[in-house]
């Protein structure tokens, strides 16, 4: 089955243009930074396109990943995206792991899910995985 697609281009415009006509995903993941370690903004801040569309384009039970560099502010993105996924009862969860071997940070948001949710429990999996 064709379920997954890589595209490359301008991933903010695309995910607007997506949530316009309606489409909706199991999980958005972000990999997109220069060689400078630069993510462009509208990918992560608050008011940006992708943050925007969020909502619209994430089912109600989904996950929101994102792969960046050492240094960037991934509090500010993860604070954007859980505030773009809050409904009135709560505000997703969020998780990091660091990833030795490059410095990256991998960053999700689970919206939809607590901690009793089996999917949290990848939040303890990438901790063995990490510690060998």
């Amino acid at each position: 089955a064709k379920r997954l697609k890589a595209i490359e281009g301008d991933g903010a415009a695309l995910a607007e243009n997506w949530a316009e006509a309606g489409r909706r995903y199991d999980a958005v993941l972000i990999d997109a930074y220069d060689s400078l370690n630069r993510v462009p903004e509208p990918l992560w801040q608050d008011a940006g396109p992708l943050v925007r569309a969020l909502p619209q384009l994430l089912q109600p039970r989904g996950v929101v990943a994102a792969n960046v560099p050492p240094g960037f502010p991934t509090s500010t993105m993860l604070q954007a995206f859980q505030g773009a996924l809050r409904d009135s009862d709560s505000t997703p969860p969020a998780l990091t792991f660091e990833v030795p071997e490059t410095m990256n940070t991998v960053a999700l948001v689970l919206r939809g899910m607590e901690e009793e949710d089996p999917l949290w429990c990848l939040r303890e999996e990438a901790k063995k995985m990490m510690n060998g």
